[in-house]
């Protein structure tokens, strides 16, 4: 019988695709962090704007 978290996997050929996609999502959220660190200083305002940027 199969667990309820077994049917819920992606097939493995779907792991590149979804593996890409994570990795380029976080390189953004890191490298637009960086950038509104570098542009406004660690401020609770850089915070606020980061998601902006």
């Amino acid at each position: 019988m199969l667990s309820r978290s077994s049917s819920r996997r992606l097939p493995a050929s779907y792991a590149p695709l979804v593996t890409a996609f994570l990795l380029s999502v976080i390189m953004t959220c890191v490298v637009s962090g960086i950038a509104t660190l570098l542009s406004l200083g660690a401020t609770p305002d850089a915070l606020w704007r980061w998601p902006q940027a």
